[in-house]
């Protein structure tokens, strides 16, 4: 099935940002529900601007943020170690851990 114009752009881009090249690039990707759930009742929900999920299972979160919300560091980090966390179940060794590249595209300056 021949790709949509989407699909190329968002292949084009994370392969040439994230240095792909011949079989190492991306030629297929799983599109998540951006919206994780709460770990407890209380616990803060996380809406993923793209989450995309390769066969290998290494996870890639693109943000884009226009507005400066001055807390973009903290989001970041908060963000990753979920993703990050949320890749193995309860009994699974911790050397399953999959890769979790975090992408962010800000409108501001944010220095980590």
């Amino acid at each position: 099935m021949p790709l949509t114009k989407i699909q190329h752009i968002t292949f084009a881009f994370l392969n040439d940002l994230l240095g792909k090249k011949d079989e190492d690039r991306i030629t297929d990707l799983t599109f998540e529900n951006s919206e994780a759930v709460k770990d407890s009742e209380d616990g803060k929900t996380i809406r993923l601007d793209l989450l995309v999920n390769k066969a290998i299972g290494e996870r890639i979160n693109v943000e884009v943020e226009v507005i400066n919300q001055h807390d973009m560091p903290e989001r970041i980090l908060y963000y990753r170690a979920k993703l990050y966390a949320s890749s193995i179940y309860s009994g699974q060794p911790y050397i399953m851990l999959k890769p979790t590249i975090m992408i962010s595209i800000l409108n501001s300056m944010c220095l980590i």
